[in-house]
């Protein structure tokens, strides 16, 4: 199983305009999000699928440290932000990401 270290690596290797090829219509409304982009949806969204602890809290603190340790201002650590924006992502387009990032399919 990936950990969080190995997700930012291979999203990083995704180029933004791959994803937003796949996410579409979401990702055009998402990108204009100050926190929660495309990106970080689906980056925290598959951190929060592969830890043992699932919940949504457990995911925007991940987050929260990721910042934290990069130099970046600690975002809120109300999950609503991150429900709405994972809401916005469809299903295949999240087993297009697990594909890619496991088993390196390409759009």
């Amino acid at each position: 199983m990936l950990g969080v270290a190995a997700i930012c690596i291979s999203l990083s290797s995704i180029g933004k305009e791959t994803i937003a090829s796949v996410f579409g219509e979401a990702s055009r409304i998402l990108d204009s999000a100050r926190v929660y982009n495309t990106s970080v949806t689906l980056w925290v969204f598959l951190s929060q699928v592969m830890s043992i602890h699932q919940g949504c809290v457990a995911a925007v603190a991940k987050l929260i440290i990721y910042r934290v340790a990069n130099g970046r201002a600690p975002c809120s650590a109300e999950t609503g932000a991150y429900c709405i924006a994972r809401d916005k992502l469809d299903e295949p387009s999240f087993a297009w990401a697990w594909s890619g990032l496991v088993f390196g399919v390409q759009p």
